[in-house]
């Protein structure tokens, strides 16, 4: 049977590719953060930077940044440079006060993400992804390529997909990056309870997103799978294995459907481990791949434009808190799994004990 290390038992460790650019546990980290005030509609970005702010790698890098570590790379006037103050202000206890207006990251908005406004709701996770893409960019010098960067380490992991031409059997891979996994919220046929009420599991998402995908040729299009070998539109099974297992994963549920202008809500409830194995998803089908949960966002609500986000994270001393806006509260193990409303869930990928 596989060991892993524990929560914060090995001081240095580096993750599972052994990088010496980042750490994984707390190590002096000790203390827990303050809250963010809402500006009114900025729920959604204090949810996106409390979860990011209490992955420990994260935390040691914004550390980093705030003491000069990578002054030639990131200007002053960036916006890690505005996250690496505002960690600094909520770790640190800023003022003695409970919480902190982020007025300068609200401010900084339109380097995040163009397309949203300052005065309106937006999408949690889309703004977690887009902070991470403008700090990816922030962190790498002129030139140099995107996955040289230290984001990359922490955040980003490999995809092989292997596409098989029903007409010839010539199999087709190309490996992709990828950051997060957008997974569809899947009823499972054999949990359903007495009131037959649908009990979605992300164990079943999870499946469903590695299952084989056929690739059908549309009999009015004549659209299907166009094989490089035979050069015809055929038929086609795509399989999607994971070929390099991020260090931290993202998962984001499909909970909203949108249908022209108007978007649904997916209300269910999914459950979600605190210990989760995809080993059988490695291209091997044996690597051992297991992460244990360390933040999850919450949506309350019934629209993508409506309704409120809280973040859930663990603390750097293993307790875990509810971040709802300026209001922080201690919350226990058990409760954190018990959460109706999970949007996104981040996940720390468990080092292997030799």
């Amino acid at each position: 049977e596989t060991k892993y290390f524990g929560f914060n038992e090995s001081e240095n460790d580096r993750g599972s590719r052994d990088n010496s650019r980042i750490y994984k546990s707390w190590r002096e980290l000790k203390k827990s953060p303050l809250g963010l005030d809402n500006s009114g509609v900025t729920c959604y970005m204090n949810a996106a930077i409390q979860a990011f702010m209490h992955i420990p790698a994260m935390a040691h890098y914004l550390k980093d940044v705030h003491n000069g570590k990578y002054k030639d790379i990131i200007s002053p006037n960036s916006v890690t440079a505005e996250i690496a103050n505002l960690y600094s202000k909520l770790f640190d206890g800023y003022k003695k006060k409970k919480s902190i207006f982020p007025t300068k990251i609200i401010k900084r908005l339109d380097d995040i993400n163009c397309m949203m406004s300052e005065w309106q709701q937006e999408d949690s996770h889309e703004y977690f992804m887009s902070l991470m893409g403008r700090l990816q960019e922030d962190s790498i010098p002129k030139g140099a390529k995107m996955n040289s960067s230290i984001l990359y380490d922490i955040f980003s992991g490999k995809i092989n997909q292997k596409v098989t031409c029903k007409s010839c059997n010539h199999v087709s891979t190309t490996i992709q990056e990828f950051s997060d996994l957008s997974v569809s919220l899947k009823e499972s046929k054999k949990e359903k309870s007495s009131e037959d009420s649908t009990i979605f599991t992300l164990k079943d998402s999870i499946k469903d997103f590695f299952s084989p995908e056929l690739i059908k040729v549309d009999s009015k299009t004549k659209a299907g799978y166009n094989c490089e070998k035979c050069k015809k539109t055929s038929n086609a099974v795509k399989i999607s294995t994971i070929d390099d297992a991020p260090e931290y994963l993202t998962i984001h549920l499909k909970r909203f459907k949108f249908q022209g202008s108007k978007s649904h809500k997916i209300k269910e409830p999914i459950s979600y481990p605190m210990d989760l194995d995809i080993s059988k998803f490695s291209s091997s089908g044996k690597d051992p791949i297991k992460y244990r949960l360390i933040g999850v966002i919450i949506h309350a609500g019934r629209t993508v434009s409506s309704g409120h986000y809280i973040a859930i994270c663990q603390q750097p001393n293993g307790t875990w808190a509810e971040y709802d806006d300026d209001f922080v509260r201690k919350i226990s193990e058990k409760s954190v799994l018990k959460e109706e409303s999970a949007y996104m869930l981040i996940y720390s990928r468990l080092k292997v004990k030799s």
